[in-house]
């Protein structure tokens, strides 16, 4: 594959945490409620996102596959294996929702944060850095695949240590693999189109 200047990268990275948002808000509308309202602040919150995964993407295309789709995927696919080991943590632990009222069990505030942190950050960092690390072969590979890690568990993971070990963990994963899905065909898509004019 022939390499993207990173100027694009991050453009392409950007409008895929945008349309992921997107498909997000869709698909939250129709299956739980409306959540339209958090649009503006969550736009900026998916375009740095989806930048930094483009940022992670320049240091890792050598060792993707050459069809732009298939790497793109690939590349999602390794990026939600950052998220697995903060979900299987999570699963042992009792948990902190109320699935009925959808609401954090009483007094279980604060547990709900450090779950966050310690459960799906701290682990997700980490996995990206080794897995950057390993495929990149270099500190600087680890050190951007960890940042994309962290910002896809801000992104589509946000939800994982509230729904691990409960019934809306299907759910979850669902909405999840949807967004990822259409944020990585969008990322795709958007570099063919930068190749093109």
């Amino acid at each position: 594959m022939q390499p993207f200047p990173l100027s694009q990268l991050l453009w392409a990275g950007g409008i895929a945490g945008i349309a992921g948002l997107i498909t997000f808000l869709v698909v939250h509308h129709f299956t739980i409620s409306p959540i339209w309202f958090i649009f503006p602040v969550g736009a900026l919150m998916a375009a740095a996102g989806g930048a930094a995964v483009g940022w992670a993407f320049e240091l890792m295309q050598p060792r993707l596959p050459a069809s732009l789709l298939l790497a793109s995927l690939v590349f999602a696919l390794l990026l939600t294996l950052t998220q697995v080991p903060g979900f299987l943590l999570s699963s042992r632990r009792e948990p902190i929702i109320d699935m009925a009222a959808a609401n954090f069990l009483p007094g279980r505030g604060g547990e709900a944060a450090g779950r966050f942190v310690f459960d799906l950050f701290l682990t997700a960092g980490l996995v990206g850095g080794l897995l950057g690390w390993w495929l990149g072969g270099t500190p600087a590979a680890g050190l951007r695949m960890a940042v994309a890690a962290l910002a896809y568990s801000a992104g589509p993971g946000h939800n994982i240590p509230f729904f691990a070990g409960t019934s809306g963990a299907g759910k979850m994963w669902a909405i999840m693999l949807l967004v990822i899905l259409a944020s990585a065909l969008t990322f795709a898509g958007a570099l063919v189109w930068f190749r093109r004019s």
